[in-house]
């Protein structure tokens, strides 16, 4: 009811809406389907709404999450002459939702989402998977310990004096 009623408010300023959609899993292993609006107001204010969130239990097929994610869309009161832009992961499944929509003007790649898919790519390198399971039992005991975590400041500060020392020679 409030985005509605701000859109009704700003329909002649509203020139474009950017989304944000999501096909996610809880932990449970339910489904959802997720529809976020963002858009700036003639005052220069950003309103960002949950358009909706549903349970979504069947094939995650392009074609069905792009006929869901565009009856979401319809039924907001955006001006016919809006600019949509979305932005969702990179999955071929959301890639074609995309391409296929009717209502998506422009479709945009989360960068967060490459950059997380990239880095985990790496974690499972076996020299870094190593490395890192080393890594982790230290880290973990900061959080238990206070003095265990003076005692990694300290060093830390030790090393960064041997190396200053180092540069300058």
């Amino acid at each position: 009811e409030a985005m509605n009623k701000i859109l009704k408010e700003e329909s002649a300023h509203v020139s474009g809406a950017a989304f944000t959609s999501d096909v996610w899993s809880s932990r449970g292993q339910h489904s959802y389907l997720s529809l976020t609006m963002h858009f700036i107001d003639r005052h220069w204010k950003l309103h960002t709404f949950l358009v909706d969130c549903r349970s979504f239990e069947e094939s995650k097929s392009g074609e069905i999450i792009g006929e869901k994610i565009d009856r979401m869309i319809e039924s907001i009161n955006l001006p016919p002459r809006a600019h949509i832009c979305m932005v969702t992961e990179a999955g071929s499944n959301m890639v074609k939702a995309m391409r296929e929509s009717p209502n998506i003007v422009e479709h945009l790649i989360c960068a967060c989402h490459i950059i997380s898919n990239c880095l985990n790519d790496v974690f499972e390198i076996p020299l870094i998977k190593r490395a890192i399971d080393k890594l982790r039992e230290p880290a973990a005991s900061t959080h238990r310990s206070i003095q265990r975590t003076l005692l990694i400041r300290k060093e830390c500060v030790e090393l960064g004096s041997k190396e200053q020392t180092s540069l300058v020679r």
